[in-house]
């Protein structure tokens, strides 16, 4: 595995987590990154902006021109999961767009071509695709992966559509040579479509995925601005009759939804942390899953390097989660 500027990374290394290098979820020292790197957006590798981790970076330029996202959704400082940056023979890409060439020399859109394989989204390694045929990981030449709105695919560009073309044929941002993880087409039994750029797969209480396709009364989809999930998850936005939101002490939770009788009276008292499991972050996460931020924190909170509150560097959860007295948690 190698860290920053090629140089080995140490195998004893943890993340903030205790994880190793051979761990699955594990992250390397910023500034490097991996597909388990998600930035305060929400987005990860691949994802046009991505903004990947600043920490450890001593050009003041170059840090800026990192902040203001990356246009590409990944730089030097990505390492695949065997641990390659680019450039290195082997190395995978966490997307690719029309001038990738898998090891046979074939294109995307071309008869046979291989797309890369990591562990993101469509990863069915060594699935060779026929003509016109594209996984999440593609991106077209405005930087759009499917389910985006406008979204080009190989076939559409070789026809010179542009996104209006697109957006008027196929509006959910895809068509028929799309294939998902699993190599599915459109139609075939346990399809799944392609969301949108920042859009995630809403998880319910028992941690089962609820409709991939799920929408508020506004229209919104898990991860869109303002998106309220269905109770009894809750996001920020929720207030209780108290008038507390989540992160204050006492808050209570919405009960619609709430079968066992002793949860539910636990949850009437008010929690003591401010938020439960089924608090649902900006980004759609759950408590637990990587990238989660939480609605407030204490002294038991690191940050993405591993530091705690009051330590030198510390860096507090994105979108200021409010700080909380220690042993409110």
């Amino acid at each position: 595995y190698y860290g920053y500027k090629g140089e080995p990374l140490d195998p004893q290394y943890k993340d903030a987590a205790g994880r190793t290098m051979h761990m699955a979820g594990f992250i390397p020292p910023a500034p490097c990154y991996n597909m388990h790197y998600i930035d305060d957006k929400g987005h990860s590798p691949g994802t046009a902006g991505f903004v990947p981790p600043l920490a450890g970076i001593d050009d003041p330029e170059l840090m800026e021109r990192k902040a203001m996202g990356l246009a590409k959704g990944y730089d030097d400082e990505y390492r695949d999961s065997e641990g390659r940056a680019p450039g290195m023979p082997g190395f995978v890409p966490p997307c690719y767009d029309d001038s990738y060439t898998d090891a046979g020399g074939k294109r995307p859109g071309e008869q046979g071509f291989v797309p890369p394989a990591h562990q993101k989204g469509a990863s069915f390694a060594g699935s060779t695709f026929k003509a016109g045929c594209y996984d999440e990981n593609y991106r077209d030449k405005n930087g759009r992966k499917p389910g985006d709105v406008g979204f080009i695919s190989p076939f559409a560009a070789l026809a010179n559509l542009g996104p209006e073309d697109m957006t008027r044929q196929h509006p959910l941002g895809f068509d028929t040579y799309y294939r998902d993880a699993e190599g599915r087409a459109p139609g075939e039994p346990g399809f799944a479509r392609p969301l949108p750029t920042g859009c995630v797969p809403l998880t319910g209480p028992d941690g089962k995925l609820l409709d991939p396709e799920y929408k508020d009364a506004a229209g919104l989809m898990p991860g869109q601005a303002g998106f309220t999930p269905p109770a009894p998850l809750y996001t920020a936005a929720f207030v209780d009759a108290k008038g507390f939101v989540p992160g204050d002490a006492g808050f209570v939770p919405p009960l619609t939804g709430l079968m066992d009788l002793s949860k539910r009276k636990a949850k009437a008292a008010g929690l003591k942390a401010g938020y439960d499991g089924e608090y649902r972050d900006c980004h759609g996460r759950s408590p637990g899953t990587p990238g989660f931020i939480p609605p407030a924190y204490n002294l038991s909170y690191s940050d993405r390097e591993g530091r705690r509150p009051g330590e030198n560097g510390f860096v507090p959860p994105p979108r200021r989660a409010t700080a909380v007295p220690p042993g409110a948690a």
